[in-house]
């Protein structure tokens, strides 16, 4: 992608456009739609408008107001989506919260306290804490494994559900391995 490359180190603002690399160190603001190859935060980072970036790299406090559609993405501490957000490989620790659809090649979450809509990818693993569970209301996947986990409706080929998990409806094509302190109310073998 073409562009120039913008760089943030205090507080700034991107302006909507097309750029190579954005990085932002400490505080930023990005309005309008935003193109990039490479977004870098680290600090506070909030984004009014959809984002398109091939490598985004999250750390700190992070929020989008609309869509995030990335490549590959890698997120520690908090992000905040609050439209769809797409990638082909998703990597975040931390607390996550996104309330539109998450569509997804990989997505792997390590975290507490975290909340999604609804997940749909080939390959999701989510790892709550026991004293903080992750809340998802549905996943549809080819290969899920969850932990620590409370959500309402959970579909896929492979399913492995463990920790104090509680999940509503769980549906399985191949496989379902369960850990005796999981609570189901309902399972549907397609």
């Amino acid at each position: 992608m073409e562009g120039q490359n913008i760089k943030i180190a205090g507080s700034g603002t991107v302006t909507e456009g097309k750029y190579n690399v954005i990085s932002i160190a400490g505080s930023g603001v990005g309005n309008g739609q935003i193109e990039c190859k490479t977004l870098k935060t680290a600090g506070s980072a909030k984004f009014h408008g959809n984002v398109i970036a091939e490598d985004v790299d999250l750390a700190g406090s992070t929020k989008f107001q609309q869509n995030l559609k990335g490549v590959k993405i890698d997120a520690s501490g908090s992000l905040k989506g609050c439209g769809n957000l797409e990638a082909e490989n998703i990597k975040t620790a931390g607390v996550v919260s996104v309330e539109g659809e998450m569509n997804v090649g990989i997505l792997l979450h390590k975290g507490e306290g975290s909340s999604f809509n609804n997940i749909y990818g080939d390959c999701i693993t989510l790892e709550g804490r026991k004293r903080k569970h992750i809340t998802v209301n549905e996943i549809e996947a080819t290969n899920i494994n969850l932990y620590c986990v409370k959500a309402i409706r959970i579909s896929g080929d492979n399913v492995k559900v463990t920790g104090n998990s509680v999940v509503d409806i769980i549906e399985f094509k191949q496989s379902l391995k369960i850990s005796k302190n999981v609570t189901i109310k309902e399972i549907i073998k397609l």
